[in-house]
C-alpha cells in the first residue's frame, strides 16, 4: 500500500536553518535590527526664525480724506504733485499671519522704509491691536521718520515677541496706520515698505 502523506521539514529544522543564514551573512554576529535599537537622544531643535510680514506701500488702503492729495509712484505713496495741501495722508495696512503653524509669529520690531527729503516733514508708522468684538484698538509701537534722508531709510521699533498673537483663543486682528505730513510743498515725504519681523 502507497503511503500517500508528504514528507515535511520538521518546522523547527527550517528556522535553524533561516537563523544559522542569517548569521553567516552577518559574518557571525547577532544585530538588532534598526527599528528595534535603542532609542537615541535627539539634537535639540532650534526654534525657525520668524516668518516676516511685508508690504510695499502702494498695496495700503488710503484713508477717504487723503485720496484728493495722494498718489501712488511704483511701490511708494506720497503727495500728488499737483496737491498744494498740508494736510496728512493716512494710509492703512491690514496684519495678516504669513506662517500657517505658528498662532504667535516672534515677531518684535516694526520697520518702516520711507524718505523725508525737506525738513519738516514727517512719516511714521503705528501698530495696532484691534478687539474684533469692539473694535477698540491698542498702540504696539510707532516709529517715526523725521530726519532729512533724501534716499530714504529705514526706522524701526520694538515690542516683545508675543504682543502679537493671531490664535483664535486670543482673536485680536492688527494693522499698521501710515502718516505722512509735510511742512511746504516741494520736497514732499514718501513711504516705500512696512516689514514686521
Amino acid at each position: 500500500m502507497k503511503n500517500n502523506r508528504r514528507q515535511t521539514t520538521p518546522r523547527w529544522l527550517g528556522l535553524s536553518i533561516s537563523l544559522m543564514t542569517l548569521l553567516s551573512l552577518s559574518g557571525g554576529r547577532w544585530t538588532t535590527p534598526p527599528d528595534v535599537a535603542a532609542p537615541t537622544v535627539r539634537a535639540a531643535q532650534v526654534p525657525l526664525p520668524p516668518v516676516p510680514w511685508t508690504a510695499v506701500a502702494s498695496t495700503g488702503v488710503v484713508d477717504e480724506e487723503s485720496l484728493s492729495r495722494y498718489e501712488a509712484t511704483g511701490s511708494s505713496i506720497t503727495y500728488r504733485s499737483t496737491s498744494p495741501s498740508l494736510d496728512p495722508i493716512v494710509v492703512r495696512y491690514n496684519v495678516t499671519n504669513p506662517s500657517l503653524n505658528q498662532a504667535i509669529p516672534g515677531w518684535t520690531q516694526l520697520e518702516l522704509g520711507s524718505a523725508v527729503p525737506a525738513a519738516g516733514g514727517v512719516v511714521s508708522a503705528t501698530l495696532f491691536r484691534v478687539d474684533p468684538c469692539t473694535g477698540e484698538q491698542q498702540e504696539i509701537c510707532t516709529t517715526t521718520n523725521e530726519g532729512i534722508n533724501p534716499m530714504g531709510t529705514c526706522k524701526i521699533c520694538q515690542f516683545p515677541a508675543n504682543a502679537i498673537n493671531f490664535s483664535s483663543a486670543v482673536g485680536f486682528l492688527y494693522y499698521v496706520r501710515v502718516v505722512l505730513d509735510r511742512a511746504d510743498q516741494p520736497n514732499p515725504p514718501s513711504v516705500h515698505t512696512l516689514r514686521l519681523r
